[in-house]
């Protein structure tokens, strides 16, 4: 069962998100995938959401429903990495940033992460992401949604075209979630 917690629980919007986000955990298992289970509706942070402290969500996607999901799972996934080995993700980020050396500037935040740092565990979310959605929507409908977000949009490139060599960086760091799909 989620905790949600609504800023301007007065708000239309925030009052929608609400009602679908409950719809998405009645349609689907989301249970292999909650790390936290209190998760915050802020409509001040617009089509995305922030993990820590507490999961938020913006709730301008709510009314794409698989997109919301997307952006949930996102941030779900950042709790599992946190929940890791740490030096195993250390690992994979270096990894990462070796064998994808030629990401886009970090001012260009529509394409990577704040940072370098940023950049390269967003290898590790997004793919982990990319994995959950497989799981809830199937193989076509997965990369149709990560593709589709306007965010993150050299990461997700990266990781539709790249995503068993992706998996297999994340199976040696042993970072992968226990019914991963997409390990080939």
């Amino acid at each position: 069962m989620l905790e949600i917690e609504c800023i301007q629980p007065d708000d239309m919007d925030v009052q929608f998100a609400a009602r679908v986000l409950q719809d998405l955990a009645a349609r689907f298992d989301l249970e292999p995938f909650l790390f936290t289970r209190h998760i915050r509706l802020d409509p001040s942070l617009g089509r995305g959401g922030v993990s820590h402290p507490t999961l938020s969500l913006g709730v301008m996607h709510a009314r794409e429903p698989d997109r919301f999901l997307s952006v949930f799972l996102h941030e779900q996934m950042h709790w599992f990495l946190c929940a890791c080995d740490l030096s195993a993700v250390d690992a994979a980020i270096e990894e990462f940033r070796l064998g994808w050396m030629n990401a886009p500037d970090s001012s260009r935040r529509d394409e990577v992460g704040a940072d370098e740092y940023s950049t390269y565990l967003h290898f590790a979310v997004n793919w982990l992401e990319l994995d959950a959605l497989s799981t809830l929507l199937g193989v076509d409908r997965d990369r149709d949604v990560l593709s589709s977000h306007s965010f993150y949009r050299w990461i997700n490139a990266c990781i539709l075209r790249d995503t068993d060599k992706i998996a297999h960086v994340m199976s040696r760091h042993g970072l992968l979630r226990q019914d991963a799909r997409l390990l080939r």
